[in-house]
């Protein structure tokens, strides 16, 4: 199953080309390695697919369920941040819903039979959203 198709994807920067009709797909599963030289587009082309810079032509479709990112080349970490720390940060949103999971689990221990299916619904929903987006293998 394609998770992210890429049709005819080109981008300027001013009048100079950066890349032209660029076409791929990723599969469910599947591990890329973005290499080239210095200037070749790389950081461009992952800005395009994170949301961060439009292109100038192209269409980019994806799960709606698929969040892309990219770590900068360059960082400047805040001070007490741990590298491992700032490389967590990339999946923030993923460690909040384990986080939500783990509340519930609290609350689930004292709740009334009313309560208890709709925060089994959510704890059911946020495992799969984990799942799906291979959490337990980050680390």
């Amino acid at each position: 199953m394609s998770i992210l198709n890429v049709e005819k994807l080109t981008h300027y920067y001013s009048d100079q080309l950066v890349f032209k009709e660029i076409d791929f797909r990723l599969l469910t599963n599947e591990r890329v390695g973005l290499v080239g030289p210095n200037g070749a587009g790389k950081t461009t082309l992952l800005k395009i697919l994170s949301g961060t810079l439009l292109p100038d032509h192209g269409k980019i479709e994806k799960l709606p369920n698929i969040r892309i990112g990219y770590l900068e080349q360059h960082i400047n970490l805040k001070e007490g941040l741990s590298i491992q720390d700032y490389l967590r940060s990339a999946f923030k949103h993923l460690y909040e819903l384990e986080n939500e999971m783990l509340q519930l689990t609290v609350e689930m221990a004292s709740s009334h039979s009313e309560q208890l299916k709709s925060q089994l619904d959510r704890y059911s929903h946020i495992q799969e959203q984990l799942e799906f987006h291979d959490f337990y293998s980050i680390e």
